[in-house]
């Protein structure tokens, strides 16, 4: 029995219950079988440790519940003792429940894995009493008993159960009065808080107004009546209001009383007046029960206070003017002005001019001026500055020929012994005057004996500038571009910068800007002398706006679109990269400086706008030709030989050339890469850039491969300008036939082809083949006509754009004198271009470094065969004239 068991133990996992009668000739297997589930009979059947099928069992017919391995009711059946070889086993598990409603019975009827699941909630009670259980809880199905009631208290909630929340819980009643007031002890889970009202003013209506426990108190009397009418009574009496009744009106007697009960005492008798000023008085006619006698008041000292004082009927008179100051500096104002003693204050000294005025203050006129001292070397002489406010007259002696060896300078041309030094020889500029005598044999527009010219040069060489141009004589002439310099009215002697603003004899000014600043007798009355922003200066000392200490004749002028150095003529002080474009019109960009808007985004304007400078293309180079680090040569410049500006620009700037092969714009310097052509074979994408000329791999020109390509579009907007482009249009260079059939094109464009002959693109004469010079005569696009804003010598004219091109040199000479010397032809010239006005050569530019020493890159009006361009040439000074080749 007890081996039996065992096995059943060892072979099914049953538990040993009824004794197994004992069986013979059963084969016992070794109990080293180890972990084998099954195990052999002498029959051959097996034993499944897993579902007992083919185990022994106690009898045949014998059930029992067995289990297939599936979920909940779905994983049990019944399994039968059957016989087998007389051997009794159990055999295969059959009746396998199939899923069914889940009931509460503790069994997964629906075999999801999951008991009694999704049999819901119930739910009983009222108000606090109200509870939820579950349906079914460990497979017994459950009932819903109500929480216990509780007595009802005033919190929002049911808590008697009853089905009513925060009922019969009273009132409350506070206040006296008209303050009594009443409120429900409970109100939406609150409990009432009783306010009395606020007390009133009492009045006569029967009640407590005041809430204070007593009924029309305090209300006093009622008046009515005047003089003799007058009468009083209670303003109350239970609960109405009193009424007053005045006496009745008799006639007015001269008795001290208001007989007739209008107001006022014994009038209709008149009054006796008598003294003016300080000194009026009025008396009744009537006075008590008799008649009044007028007598007027004692006169004092006049003072400023807007009265009449000393009783002469004028107000503040005889007060001595206040003064204060010497010479220019004087002030004289009123003494008194609107019953307020007036403060003078003096004016601001200056440096002393010849003019007859004590401009520095001292109390002496035209002292400390330096004597007068004119002419060179031998010929230098002095003279008195100022007699009687006159400026003096000073002659230099007369020249005499120069002596080598002396020391002296005898020919007073500034230098001694000049002649012995240099060779009179040599004319380095081809105007007529050797380089002993030429104080500039750079630049054929200056020599001894030329007239001097308003340009801020030294014309005539005889060591003073602009001379000519300062007729009152008071050393600021007309030609300075420098404002701080210029003379704003070169017929007074008393007008120039920094003169001393005069006041007149009045101290309220003479209409004249003496201090030439654009702001009229700003320091003369009336002003404002206090110092209201603490910047050492007030209205009266000059400050134009005594709002803010950063603004004064005393701070520098800034680039921020104010007046910041109260000088309205110091405007042109903007620089590259500077802000620009102020509404106010203060502070514009300098000379040869353009003001454009910051690009960003892909190329669009953001809205700020900074000063610039032009350029040939994008790349870090000398202010004219290239750009700042942050700048791409974006702008194009219209009405103009090729001309283009650099835009500021907050998108990433890449080191790649123009026409370089690029990914994206980040890595151009232009800052713009895209596809030269459309269509197939055109998805590589390189550098867009300008361009000036044909150099291969150099700046200003276009990476190895490509070409600087000439570019005219007709229609409502014409232009022509020139941009890196690939190089497909031909095998034409600078002098080659072209236009014809049969004939190859030029590898800069079809409009490269100038009157039948290739010529390449340039900005300055260096950039051209020998034998050729870069000129504005190649093909022109028409633009329009020049209009009122432009120069009168222009206005009218045709406008047109091109891009200069180098054409073969022509006519008679050696074309190798460069800009600023002398010339008599146009072969003359290494430009080809003597300019018949001036009498020198006129060569393109793209920066100061590009022109001759003492020449600057202008921009500059210049005639070519169809029309007038705005270009950049070598001039000693700017000019606004029209530039024509002789």
């Amino acid at each position: 029995m007890v081996v039996s068991c065992l096995l059943a133990v060892l072979a099914s996992g049953c538990t040993c219950g009824v004794p197994i009668a004992p069986l013979e000739d059963v084969y016992i297997p070794s109990l080293d079988a180890g972990a084998d589930a099954q195990l052999e009979r002498p029959d051959g059947s097996t034993c499944s440790a897993e579902t007992g099928e083919g185990c022994p069992c106690a009898a045949e017919g014998e059930t029992r519940s067995c289990s297939t391995g599936g979920v909940g009711a779905c994983g049990m059946g019944t399994q039968t003792c059957v016989v087998t070889f007389e051997f009794p086993v159990w055999g295969a598990c059959g009746d396998v429940a199939e899923p069914s409603d889940e009931t509460c019975n503790g069994v997964d009827d629906d075999c999801d894995g999951t008991l009694d699941e999704a049999l819901g909630e119930l739910t009983c009670g009222e108000g606090a009493c109200r509870t939820t259980v579950p349906a079914c809880a460990s497979g017994v199905a459950q009932e819903c008993t109500p929480l216990a009631a509780f007595g009802e208290a005033c919190n929002g909630a049911d808590d008697d159960c009853d089905g009513a929340i925060d009922e019969a819980l009273g009132s409350s009643i506070c206040g006296t009065g008209a303050c009594e007031r009443e409120v429900a002890a409970c109100a939406e889970g609150v409990v009432g808080v009783c306010t009395p009202g606020a007390p009133a003013v009492e009045s006569c209506d029967d009640d407590d107004d005041d809430c204070d426990g007593m009924i029309d108190e305090g209300l006093g009397t009622i008046a009515c009546g005047r003089g003799t009418c007058a009468r009083t009574v209670a303003a109350c009496a239970d609960g109405t209001p009193g009424v007053c009744i005045p006496g009745t009106a008799g006639s007015e007697t001269c008795d001290g009383a208001d007989d007739d009960c209008d107001g006022t005492i014994d009038e209709g008798f008149g009054t006796t007046v008598c003294g003016v000023g300080e000194c009026r008085r009025v008396v009744l006619a009537c006075s008590g029960s008799g008649g009044g006698t007028c007598t007027p008041g004692t006169p004092t000292a006049e003072i400023c206070n807007g009265l009449d004082d000393d009783c002469d009927g004028t107000v503040d008179d005889g007060i001595a003017p206040v003064r204060c100051g010497v010479g220019a500096c004087a002030r004289m104002q009123a003494g008194c002005v609107g019953g307020v003693p007036a403060t003078c204050t003096p004016g601001m000294p200056s440096a002393e001019a010849c003019n007859g005025v004590d401009d520095d203050c001292d109390g002496t006129v035209d002292d400390g001026l330096p004597e007068l001292t004119c002419g060179l070397g031998a010929c230098r002489r002095t003279a008195t500055a100022c007699t009687s406010g006159n400026p003096g007259t000073c002659t230099p002696g007369t020249p005499g020929t120069e002596v080598c060896g002396n020391g002296v300078d005898d020919d007073c041309d500034g230098a001694a012994d000049e002649l012995c030094a240099c060779d009179p020889a040599v004319d380095r500029d081809f105007d007529g005057s050797n380089e002993c005598l030429d104080c500039d044999d750079a630049n054929g527009a200056v020599r001894p004996g030329r007239a001097e010219l308003c340009n801020g040069t030294d014309d005539d060489c005889d060591r003073r500038i602009d001379e000519a141009f300062d007729a009152d004589r008071d050393t600021f002439g007309t030609c300075s571009s420098d404002p701080t310099q210029r003379d704003c009215d070169d017929t007074r002697a008393s007008v120039y910068p920094g003169a001393p603003e005069l006041c007149g004899a009045d101290g309220r000014g003479d209409g004249i800007d003496q201090d030439c600043d654009g702001y009229l007798d700003e320091l003369c009355n009336p002003c404002d002398p206090r110092d209201d922003d603490g910047d050492g200066l007030s209205e009266c000392a000059g400050d134009c706006d005594d709002t803010t200490p950063n603004v004064s004749p005393r701070v520098a002028e800034r680039c921020d679109g104010s007046d910041t150095d109260c000088n309205r003529f110091t405007v042109d002080n903007c620089g590259v990269s500077e802000p620009c474009n102020f509404s106010s019109g203060a502070d514009v960009c300098g000379d040869d400086l353009l003001c454009g808007c910051v690009v960003g985004g892909g190329g669009m304007c953001t809205g700020n706008y900074v000063c610039t400078s032009f350029c040939e293309g994008s790349y870090t180079g000398a202010l004219g030709a290239g750009c700042t680090a942050t700048q791409t040569c974006r702008y194009r410049v219209t009405i103009t030989d090729n001309l283009h500006g650099c835009a500021e620009s907050t998108d990433p700037i890449g080191t790649l050339m123009g026409g370089a092969v690029c990914s994206g714009d980040a890595q151009c310097r232009s800052g713009d890469c895209d596809r030269y052509c459309i269509g197939p074979g055109c998805n590589t994408q390189r550098c867009v850039d300008y361009c000036t000329h044909h150099a291969p791999g150099t700046s200003g020109s276009c990476a190895s491969g490509t070409v600087c390509e000439i570019v005219s579009v007709a229609g409502t907007s014409p232009l022509m300008y020139a941009r890196c482009a690939l190089d497909d249009n031909g095998t034409g260079t600078t002098g080659a036939a072209c236009g014809r059939a049969g004939q190859p094109g030029c590898m800069w464009g079809a409009q490269s082809c100038v009157s039948g002959v290739c010529a390449q693109p340039c900005a300055v004469n260096a950039q051209c083949p020998s034998g050729t010079h870069c000129s504005v005569r190649g093909n022109a696009t028409t633009i329009g006509t020049f209009g009122s804003d432009a120069p009168a010598a222009i206005r009218g004219m045709t406008a047109v754009e091109t891009v200069p091109v180098c054409l073969a040199n022509t006519g008679a000479g050696l074309h190798n004198r460069q800009a600023g010397a002398a010339c008599a032809q146009n072969g003359d010239c290494e430009s080809q271009l003597c300019e018949r006005s001036l009498g020198v050569c006129i060569d393109l530019c793209t920066s100061d470094d590009s022109c001759p020493t003492g020449l600057g890159c202008e921009l500059a009006y210049l005639r070519t065969p169809t029309g007038v361009v705005s270009s950049r040439v070598c001039l000693s000074a700017s000019y606004d004239g029209l530039l024509s080749a002789l």
